[in-house]
């Protein structure tokens, strides 16, 4: 319900879904019941459900959900299962060290509503609360905290930014693989 509410209010960042009939597909029986009734007996759910019933309300969206079955969509559902391991923070302690001698950092380049450790932040999709999506497409004006997803430190995209920093862990196979190509690394 969670990610449905964040959707519906991604997607109407600027009102372009005010007063529109909203039809979402799912192949959870679960989530298509809770729709159609507007509550569930699990209390989360359930808040989560009444914050969304409210947000449909002030801005006039009509939710409509249909039941799509699983072997119907299964493209959609293998998608739904990938597990996003690079998705991690830092401890806020040690981002604050870091802040302290290398920064003072005024954005945070590659984070999420979940892991961001300042603002503003740019995102790898929109959400209403960054400040951009995809930091390199963007111009950064200042110092900014750079805490990319492993599988995009190696990318040329990186690279040429010129902004890629790490604290050495030579013990790790990734780091080694970086350190020997032309990254310089900061320790």
């Amino acid at each position: 319900m969670k990610a449905i509410y964040k959707v519906i209010e991604s997607i109407n960042h600027d009102g372009i879904i005010d007063g529109q009939r909203v039809l979402l597909h799912t192949d959870s029986e679960v989530t298509f019941a809770t729709l159609t009734k507007w509550g569930s007996m699990v209390p989360n759910t359930q808040d989560v459900c009444v914050d969304l019933f409210w947000y449909c309300l002030r801005h006039k969206i009509a939710l409509l959900a249909t039941w799509i079955p699983r072997e119907m969509n299964t493209l959609a559902d293998s998608l739904s299962k990938r597990n996003y391991a690079c998705d991690w923070k830092l401890c806020p302690d040690v981002f604050q060290h870091l802040n302290t001698v290398w920064g003072p950092f005024m954005l945070d380049l590659f984070a999420t509503d979940e892991n961001f450790q300042l603002e503003p932040y740019y995102t790898f999709h929109y959400t209403t609360r960054t400040h951009g999506v995809n930091a390199f497409t963007h111009h950064w004006q200042s110092r900014a905290w750079c805490n990319p997803p492993f599988r995009i430190i190696c990318s040329d995209s990186l690279r040429s930014s010129g902004c890629v920093s790490m604290i050495p862990w030579h013990r790790m196979p990734l780091i080694r693989l970086v350190t020997s190509g032309s990254v310089t690394v900061a320790g």
